[in-house]
Formats: C-alpha cells, structure tokens, sequence
C-alpha cells in the first residue's frame, strides 16, 4: 500500500507534464481533454475516499463538476 502512496503521484506527474500542462508534448482539447480532467480530479476524489474522508471527497466532486460545467459553458 505504501508503494501504491508513491506510484500514484509519480504517475499523475508524468500524466500531466505529457497531457495537461499548458507545455505539454502531446496537449490535449475538447473532449479528451475533459476525459482527462474527469481522471485527473477523480483521482483526487478516489484518494480522499480511500483515506476516510468521504464527506471531503463528495464536497471536491461537486466543486470540480461545477467548475468544469462553468467552464465548458462559458467555452474557456
């Protein structure tokens, strides 16, 4: 579990240097992009729910799917 702690990180690091960073190699728009901000801050919401914090995890899905709601409406 404790390697689980390290790896997972490591690899949303590399994930966002490679796909979602504003100088990323291979960047991504429309609906991959979405794709990967749904994975992107649903990792977040797995990792407050696997550490107990369930109430703090619904609370960050919500802000995130507004904000990404607000975002595609408002075509930024």
């Amino acid at each position: 579990m404790r390697l689980l702690g390290l790896a997972a990180p490591a690899v949303l690091v590399a994930l966002w240097a490679l796909f979602g960073s504003p100088r990323a190699k291979y960047r991504t728009s429309g609906a991959g992009r979405v794709g990967f901000e749904v994975f992107w801050f649903g990792a977040g919401v797995l990792a407050l729910f696997a550490c107990g914090a369930q109430v703090w995890g619904l609370a960050f899905a919500v802000v995130c799917v507004v904000s990404k709601a607000l975002a595609v409406a408002w075509s930024q």
